[in-house]
């Protein structure tokens, strides 16, 4: 599990992104890599936050793509075993 921490300790299941800068700016810090230390540590907190929630909304977008994309797959799938036993009840009937 990640371990965050924020200027005033350890992140836990009661703090908000949303309500508490200080909890998102130590979450926002530990979200990056090394690598991305080299491309966000010239932007300040506020930036860095701002980066990573678009980054999470990025996120959920895609995911709820492939969401998407697997319903649709599955309608399919539920299609073609329809198409499979009518198929089948024919040869059966000859």
């Amino acid at each position: 599990m990640p371990y965050f921490a924020s200027s005033q300790g350890p992140v836990t299941i009661n703090d908000s992104l949303h309500l508490d800068n200080d909890v998102a700016i130590g979450v926002a810090r530990s979200l990056v890599t090394p690598r991305d230390v080299l491309v966000l540590g010239r932007r300040d907190d506020n930036q860095v936050v701002s980066d990573v929630m678009a980054l999470s909304v990025q996120s959920a977008a895609s995911i709820a793509s492939v969401g998407h994309r697997l319903i649709v797959k599955s309608h399919e799938e539920q299609v073609l075993r329809s198409q499979l036993v009518a198929e089948r009840n024919l040869v059966a009937d000859c």
